[in-house]
């Protein structure tokens, strides 16, 4: 991509290495942001857009041959029946009350939204997410302004630098204990469920939010890489400027072999006095 905006762009316009760059890791992290926001937004609307985005799925055969299925994410929970969906808040989940005893086909009564609540307030917590999508907005202005900036000798541009850095670096380890958490959660639920209620419920992974997550977190490590290794060139380019000046100094300091050959001629054959 660097070659060719260097072999079709007039050479005036063409961007550095590391502008390009830092261009690519600010779509980036553009896309981590709203792939965090959909994940935090799971299940807190019957939207199929947020209802489809749930950590874990938990499903029980009804005694009226239906289906009954609720689904928990990290701020809402979602039920789905045969014939309507209803969501709310994991903190108030009074509206779905008319759901939470009812009886499968095995006659059991099953109590989902409370299983529901407990994998949305206990097991996975919206803090890692919260923190994580901070730390990534944090990044995302400062690597854009990062971008504007073009003396890199500059100050502006070391603290860019240096906030960049840090914030990119603490929101992909916070999102990697986060995503890694809500994995480890849900392929748990997923293999014991079953077996641990006796076939009555089944608890199902869910696959779209786990991979919004690891797809955020492969970006967020790019973002990490890129950054490192901005702020390298950069750091590069300055002590190599550093050294030119140097030498150049040195250079001016120095005496000429012409005017040292004039000041010995000057010493060993000295002009009369007029």
């Amino acid at each position: 991509m660097i070659w060719f905006i260097r072999r079709v762009w007039p050479k005036a316009l063409v961007p550095s290495a590391t502008r390009v760059m830092r261009l690519m890791m600010s779509v980036f992290l553009f896309i981590c942001i709203f792939l965090i926001l959909f994940i935090i937004l799971g299940c807190t609307s019957t939207s199929s857009t947020y209802s489809s985005v749930y950590s874990t799925r938990f499903t029980a055969g009804l005694a009226k041959n239906g289906t009954f299925e609720v689904q928990a994410s990290y701020y809402g929970i979602c039920v789905k029946t045969d014939s309507a969906i209803a969501c709310s808040s994991a903190n108030n989940v009074t509206a779905l009350s008319i759901y939470r005893n009812e009886t499968t086909s095995s006659g059991a009564t099953v109590d989902l939204i409370s299983l529901g609540e407990l994998v949305a307030k206990d097991l996975i917590h919206p803090v890692l997410p919260i923190m994580s999508l901070v730390f990534v907005v944090l990044a995302f202005f400062a690597n854009s302004a990062r971008c504007v900036v073009v003396e890199s000798e500059s100050i502006v541009a070391s603290s860019l630098n240096t906030a960049t850095l840090w914030t990119s670096i603490l929101g992909t380890l916070i999102w990697g204990m986060g995503v890694t958490w809500n994995h480890s959660v849900s392929k748990a639920l997923e293999r014991s469920m079953y077996d641990s209620t006796s076939g009555v419920i089944n608890a199902i992974k869910g696959d779209k939010m786990d991979s919004m997550g690891w797809a955020a977190f492969s970006f967020q490590i790019l973002v990490m890489i890129g950054t490192v290794t901005s702020v390298a060139w950069d750091a590069r380019n300055l002590a190599q400027r550093a050294r030119n000046a140097e030498m150049e100094s040195n250079s001016y300091s120095m005496p000429t072999i012409g005017r040292m050959y004039t000041e010995e001629s000057e010493k060993t054959n000295p002009q009369p006095n007029a």
